[in-house]
């Protein structure tokens, strides 16, 4: 008696979660709701929940069923859904696609040849050795850049012609708010860690790698924190002992003190608005970074929003520090040429002791004429890996 689709997954999910190799997915494959659809022309997800296409499915063999249930389910595991709501203003909903697709595809590949075909990739999936252990963000600028040529280099065609192996309802994930999506990606980094734990010292590369996805890592706000240590000046202890109530933000991240002498000196914090960073992104930003502030406040904070020149310049004193995140207004949305805040300092006079730059990194250049080398650039997950000539950086996602 031939199984239903419905039966065909249950066993493999069943399969996929003992297999040496593939024990891994273990939890990344029961998260989520699956649904067989007779609508559905292939497969789709949307970051946690899976849906396959009958007919798709009942013509393929079980190896080739399996690799479209790891592809689903890397999908997950890599937090796609989070990716490319931060990449698809820049590059757009097919190629951002596209990217991802071939982020994962040579995962499946590689577990064709180690499990001697246990595991094969649906006809016709996005593969090329070049994007080995290329980030997302680097294959859609590469993409980009070479679009007009074929997938095999052969120069028929462009990005236009590729076809991803299964449909992305990412946008379904748009009206997320911050906090459902770090709750998403906790319960994500959760399923992997169960995993790995399953796996024990059998993990292989595949499993270093996404085990390495939910290691601590350091955070934003510990950067700015071990940055701010170095600014200190030295000389009177902080004059007050509890933060205000008053002004104590929504996401508990935002807390100003009620008063406190100044410890360090003028700042800037300056968002390159290209395209990268929404302005929810920079608000966010901005709140990890005035709170790793609270306790060695700034003389004064000066806030640029740029991309090939400064749209927007706010100024601050202590006193207004608590007002920061009801008034800024980002804007910008152009090209890149962090030379722009350089140029706008000088003309303008502004003074500062320290500068935080926030941006995607690909930029031509890091800017000539800093007053200072006390300057952090935080660059967005998925940015440049170039190192920045001048100051310190932090990359977020590594």
């Amino acid at each position: 008696m031939q199984l239903t689709v419905e039966q065909r997954l249950i066993k493999n999910t069943s399969s996929l979660s003992v297999h040496e190799h593939t024990m891994l997915y273990a939890s990344i494959l029961r998260f989520g709701k699956v649904v067989v659809d007779d609508d559905c022309p292939t497969a789709c997800t949307n970051g946690v929940d899976v849906i396959y296409g009958r007919k798709f499915c009942e013509d393929m063999s079980d190896a080739k069923l399996r690799g479209l249930m790891l592809h689903e389910n890397l999908h997950k595991a890599f937090k796609h859904f989070i990716i490319y709501q931060d990449l698809v203003k820049k590059f757009g909903h097919h190629v951002v696609n596209c990217a991802e697709d071939y982020n994962i595809n040579l995962i499946i590949h590689d577990l064709d040849q180690s499990t001697d075909g246990y595991v094969k990739l649906p006809d016709g999936a996005l593969l090329d050795e070049k994007y080995r252990g290329v980030s997302v963000h680097d294959i859609c600028r590469d993409l980009t850049q070479s679009d007009g040529e074929s997938q095999d280099g052969k120069g028929i065609g462009g990005v236009g012609d590729l076809k991803t192996l299964d449909a992305h309802d990412w946008e379904s994930a748009e009206g997320m708010s911050a906090e459902e999506k770090d709750e998403i990606a906790k319960e994500i980094s959760q399923a992997i860690f169960e995993g790995n734990i399953l796996c024990g010292k059998k993990a292989g590369k595949t499993n270093r790698d996404l085990s390495d996805s939910v290691k601590p890592k350091v955070t934003l706000k510990d950067v700015l924190k071990q940055f701010v240590s170095g600014l200190v000046k030295g000389g009177d202890e902080p004059s007050y002992s509890r933060p205000n109530r008053r002004k104590q933000y929504a996401d508990d991240d935002f807390v100003f003190p009620t008063y406190m002498k100044p410890q360090i000196g003028r700042g800037i914090f300056a968002f390159d608005m290209s395209g990268s960073i929404s302005s929810d992104d920079a608000k966010q930003s901005l709140a990890i970074g005035m709170n790793a502030f609270a306790e060695t406040v700034p003389e004064s904070v000066d806030i640029m929003y740029w991309d090939t020149e400064v749209h927007r310049h706010e100024h601050y004193d202590p006193s207004e520090y608590h007002t920061i995140q009801n008034k800024t207004k980002p804007m910008g949305g152009g090209g890149t040429d962090v030379q722009c805040v350089v140029d706008y300092i000088k003309t303008h006079k502004i003074q500062y002791d320290f500068i935080v730059v926030f941006t995607d990194g690909y930029v031509d250049g890091w800017g000539n004429g800093w007053q200072t080398d006390k300057i952090l650039w935080v660059i967005s997950e998925g940015g440049s890996h170039e190192v920045p000539t001048v100051g310190k950086h932090f990359r977020i996602g590594d």
